[in-house]
């Protein structure tokens, strides 16, 4: 039987984090409620036909890429504590040595 497209999405993302989705539905199975089994992350997966934020983010890339930048959509949901970060999973080192530099940065001034 073929692979359905959720578990194939669930597959790639357990790769990316070097380990493997979790058996059964997540929160039937005794491993995780996650859907990728990992010692200190918890990863929801989610497969939808459209996604209006990512809508926002292809808008932003080819102007983002005319400057030479990497896409971050920042997202605050308001009367919520903490802010969300939206990147694509390639540029996910990329953004973390940008974040690290300007850290080490501030702390040498």
């Amino acid at each position: 039987m073929a692979d359905k497209t959720w578990k194939k999405l669930e597959r790639r993302i357990g790769k990316f984090f070097g380990t493997c989705r979790t058996p059964l539905s997540g929160i039937s199975s005794r491993h995780t409620s996650s859907d990728i089994i990992h010692d200190k992350l918890y990863v929801e997966c989610k497969l939808r036909k459209r996604f209006g934020v990512i809508e926002l983010y292809k808008k932003c890339k080819p102007i983002a890429e005319k400057e030479g930048k990497t896409v971050v959509i920042a997202l605050h949901q308001r009367n919520d504590k903490g802010d969300y970060l939206l990147i694509k999973k390639e540029d996910l080192l990329k953004v973390a040595g940008e974040v690290n530099d300007m850290q080490r940065m501030r702390e040498n001034t």
